[in-house]
């Protein structure tokens, strides 16, 4: 995570990298209304210099390996999705579940921290069990089929107190992060756990650990992350991928080729010094750029220039990878930042338009910190950290949050990671080419010498963008001119997306992924909103052989283009045609809403398309269906599936298009009521200081004792009977607020003017029943703290503080597990 220290540590040298061909955004921009045009050279060759990693092939010939360009799995170009979850920082009793939903969530790798200090807290008590269990997750991992990359440390940093070096490390009289023997030794001891803990786990030895990232966010010399590297093989983590965040810049030469530097971005930092709403420097990561900038996103907005190798005047180049895209966003104390699902689709899709080659999101899922023996684990300016962060929650408005909710942009980000998995080849190979940019918004290709991917983004956090009309893009290729669309065309303000493109196939929908069906290849999009649906069909090479949701059918002559429009999105096919190579195609143009609802299940060689408007995932020849308690659920798929709930076939309920749907009922059941009972007034709002840091400190455990206090009555015998997740929710104002059981303290919370969230069933805490509490510190007007404009509460003439409790909600779902029965015919009422 991007936490730095001071803003110099944001700084790093900025410059082209081998897949892409740029030109900088120039003052004098093309106005809206005219053409925007680029030209396209051929693809450039791909450095032929190799990389030093470890063992890239598996016992069954499976091979890992990298270049200049991309990963290859199987010597095929991939850029696969990667997701941070800290295992630590989730009951372990619930990681099958939470991998697989990640899974479903388009991902194929997952990143994880290993925090020294949460297994040695104490000098030479290592713990590895239950959270802390490194090897039974890496198993799980395996078991679901996800890869795992292994982000060792020694400093994490992640929000940890000291950044994960125990507390007795920073008295040892040794050096810190440098290659002082006595440090190294440690070091040594802490990696030497970590391979035990992955023994016969590693990529070669056919497990699901695919690299490990040694140290985080250094700015020291090379030499030190060289030593870790060595560390690591000579304990025998060897694996196909060793990396090194990419920022900031090494105070000496990296050689060439030794660790792959991973970048990222976020839309905003609850780090910022600042309590402005939205400091000018992150608008830059929403900006279609090969570079930084500002300082703000220097920390991974793209590579730097690589150190001199070997042979004189040469620079070896580096794909360009993210492991540290925004997710979403920590609240700190002093900057309450509240991220919206927009926010992150927006920065995902602009790190794919500026050339990356690996979407890695930090975080993916959020968690809560475990229990120190000696210590609270969170970062915090007492203990010389460089913010306050809660004591326990590390929510970060997660894709998956503290408890497994599943957030607008899980599904969001899904349509991304399924489009990669289907089209990440083509690509990986491509070049990036970002041209002379209009002033108000930014774009560019990912293409080849005939065709690609336009992106468009005209989009920024808490900074509305207006519609621009009369567009049209013009990019001559070097086998041929594309104008797209036909028409010029008014683009919807603050949207993203994308478009194929090619000198013989264009569509101004932004391609999904495809699927075999019977005798036909299903292409499916995703209608954009507020743009027309146009696809331009080069006569000679595609046959249009049958329309159905098409509204306008004409001919470009000069090209001799048939242009097709389709107004309005659906299930069934919008219309087909056949290639040159004698396949029929059909394309199917789904609604946002349908498009952000999409999975696919694999079934032996089959792939299903799934839409559900609540939460699906696969688990082995079942199928997950997570309901809210008591409702019926439709579920459709493509092509049918024998669904079989506790033995019954689940009835098909009708035909929409292409798809067959189901009706999938849950356990009906009465929901618990929930009262909040206010037992104590709020004292007098405590005096804010500004900490060793310079910003404000948030509360200790004494300031509670002026907190207003609430007792929660539920009905616990009906929460015991639901066996389901049960979630309760308050929406409040005020300074901060915690759960209590009795007087053990559960989670907290930085207000921000979301709701404060629960889970009360006893997976995650285990049994609340008894005196289950909620305490709110009063929220003072002008706090030296950022809040979003809209969570700030109106405040009596006289200022009088606030804490007080809104709403109180119950939140109750089920998990419906559906068999495939293969081979059982689908029952249709």
């Amino acid at each position: 995570m991007t936490k730095l220290k001071r803003r110099e540590f944001l700084a790093h040298t900025a410059a082209v990298f081998s897949t892409a061909q740029f030109v900088p955004r120039e003052a004098n921009a093309a106005p809206a209304g005219e053409l925007i045009s680029t030209i396209v050279g051929s693809n450039p060759p791909i450095p032929s210099e190799r990389f030093s990693m470890g063992t890239s092939h598996r016992p069954n010939g499976q091979s890992l390996t990298v270049d200049a360009r991309s990963l290859l799995l199987n010597d095929k170009r991939w850029i696969p999705a990667m997701g941070e979850f800290h295992y630590a920082r989730y009951p372990e009793n619930l990681w099958r579940t939470e991998l697989l939903k990640m899974k479903a969530g388009g991902l194929q790798i997952v990143s994880t921290y290993v925090f020294w200090i949460y297994h040695e807290e104490q000098q030479g008590l290592w713990r590895w069990n239950g959270r802390r269990d490194l090897r039974r997750f890496a198993q799980l991992c395996n078991e679901v089929g996800l890869l795992l990359v292994v982000r060792c440390g020694p400093w994490c940093h992640g929000e940890v107190r000291n950044g994960g070096f125990p507390d007795w490390l920073l008295h040892s009289e040794c050096k810190l992060r440098s290659t002082d023997p006595k440090f190294l030794g440690f070091t040594r001891e802490l990696y030497s756990q970590i391979a035990l803990q992955l023994r016969d786990l590693l990529w070669k030895d056919g497990g699901p650990v695919i690299g490990i990232q040694v140290d985080n966010e250094y700015g020291g010399p090379a030499e030190y992350l060289l030593a870790l590297k060595s560390i690591a093989m000579e304990v025998g983590i060897d694996v196909p991928l060793y990396n090194r965040t990419g920022w900031p810049k090494l105070s000496t030469p990296m050689p060439s080729g030794r660790l792959l530097p991973l970048y990222g971005a976020y839309a905003d930092g609850f780090w910022d010094r600042s309590l402005a709403p939205m400091p000018s420097e992150y608008l830059s990561s929403f900006e279609i750029s090969p570079a930084p900038n500002s300082q703000a996103a220097a920390m991974g907005t793209a590579p730097s220039l690589a150190s001199p190798s070997t042979r004189p005047n040469q620079l070896f180049r580096y794909p360009y990878f993210c492991c540290e895209i925004g997710g979403g966003m920590e609240t700190s104390y002093h900057r309450r930042i509240r991220i919206e699902p927009p926010d992150v689709y927006s920065t995902a899709l602009v790190k794919l338009a500026s050339g990356n080659s690996l979407q890695g999101y930090y975080m993916y899922h959020g968690g809560t910190n475990p229990r120190g023996r000696l210590t609270s684990m969170e970062e915090n300016q007492a203990s010389g950290g460089w913010n306050d962060l809660p004591e326990l929650s590390y929510d970060f408005f997660a894709p998956l949050g503290e408890y497994g909710e599943i957030r607008p942009h899980y599904g969001l980000l899904r349509k991304l990671h399924l489009f990669l998995q289907a089209n990440g080849e083509k690509l990986a190979v491509s070049q990036c080419v970002i041209p002379k940019q209009p002033a108000n918004f930014s774009w560019s290709l990912r293409t080849d010498n005939d065709g690609g991917y336009l992106f468009v983004n005209n989009y920024a956090m808490l900074t509305p963008h207006k519609a621009v009309p009369n567009v049209m893009f013009n990019v001559r290729l070097p086998n041929g001119e594309i104008t797209v669309p036909s028409k010029p065309f008014t683009l919807p303000a603050n949207s993203s997306f994308f478009w194929q493109i090619g000198t013989d196939f264009v569509c101004t929908s932004q391609p999904l992924f495809h699927l075999d069906v019977g005798d036909r290849l299903v292409s499916f999009y995703e209608k954009i909103p507020g743009i027309p649906a146009e696809w331009q069909l080069r006569s000679s090479t595609y046959k249009v052989t049958r329309v159905g949701r098409v509204t306008r059918r004409s001919m470009i002559s000069e090209n001799k283009m048939t242009v097709l429009n389709v107004t309005k999105p659906g299930r069934d096919f919008a219309f087909e045609y056949i290639n040159s190579n004698g396949r029929l195609h059909a394309v199917v143009l789904l609604s946002p809403e349908d498009a952000a609802s999409t999975s696919i299940i694999n079934l032996g060689a089959a792939r299903h398309v799934i839409i559900c408007r609540q939460p699906v995932w696969q688990d082995g020849e079942s199928i997950v269906v997570d309901a809210p308690m008591g409702e019926t659920v439709e579920l459709a798929a493509l092509p049918p599936l024998p669904l079989h709930q506790h033995g019954i076939a689940v009835n098909t309920t009708t035909h929409q298009g292409l798809f067959v749907t189901y009706s999938v009922p849950t356990e009906q059941t009465t929901r618990p009521s929930v009262r909040l009972i206010k037992v104590r007034e709020a004292g007098p709002a405590r005096e804010i200081k500004l900490g060793k840091a310079g910003v404000a400190e948030a509360p200790v455990d004494s300031d509670f004792r002026d907190a207003a206090v609430w007792r929660i009555d539920v009905d616990w015998a009906k929460i015991r009977a639901m066996h389901g997740t049960v979630i309760l929710e308050v929406d409040y104002q005020g300074d901060c607020a915690r759960y209590y059981h009795g007087s053990k303290l559960l989670v907290d919370n930085f207000y921000n003017g979301r709701p404060f969230a629960l889970q009360i069933d006893p997976a995650y805490f285990g049994d609340l029943e008894g005196e289950l509490q909620l305490q709110i510190l009063p929220l003072s007007k002008g706090e030296p703290v950022y809040l979003p404009a809209s969570a700030i509460p109106p405040f009596d003439p006289s200022g009088t503080p606030i804490a007080r409790v809104l709403k109180a909600r119950i939140i109750a779902r089920r998990q419906v597990p559906l068999a495939i029965r293969v081979g059982l015919p689908t029952v249709t009422s």
